[in-house]
């Protein structure tokens, strides 16, 4: 990026690097940036892609027309709000806390093969619960060793 002379505007910039200038210009300055209040729709809209694309604020931030860091820093605030609330969240709002509730039983009711299985597999993982050295599959650190299968 070149910097070109500014008039009399051009001294605050003798400390600036180009770098910090683009990004001034492209954080802040720039007239397409959307500066006005959120509404409740931005906000579900925001919600629902960050749920969708975790961290990706480059990618969502043209979605909802705003730059990355005001998308990330609205997310922020968002979840900060909700942990405030005491559990009581609107429909498109995420939970900040989703490990401390009980998990949901499956809705789908299983068949009696499946049930079987299920429980099998719950049989062998509870006889093998720390005991990796009985096991020939595991390494002495407790990761499985995949083996390659022969079609």
């Amino acid at each position: 990026m070149r910097l070109e002379p500014m008039g009399s505007h051009f001294f605050l910039l003798v400390r600036k690097s180009a770098k910090q200038c683009k990004a001034r210009w492209y954080e802040w300055l720039d007239p397409s940036i959307k500066k006005t209040e959120w509404t409740r729709e931005e906000d579900e809209k925001l919600l629902h892609l960050a749920k969708l694309m975790p961290t990706q604020w480059r990618t969502i931030a043209p979605i909802v027309g705003c730059t990355p860091s005001q998308c990330r820093e609205r997310y922020e605030k968002l979840l900060d709000a909700a942990c405030v609330k005491d559990d009581n969240y609107e429909p498109g709002e995420i939970d900040p806390n989703p490990e401390s509730k009980p998990a949901r039983p499956d809705p789908v009711d299983m068949d009696e093969d499946e049930k079987e299985m299920l429980s099998e597999a719950r049989a062998r993982l509870a006889n093998t619960k720390g005991k990796p050295g009985r096991n020939s599959s595991r390494k002495p650190g407790g990761l499985l060793l995949c083996r390659k299968r022969e079609n």
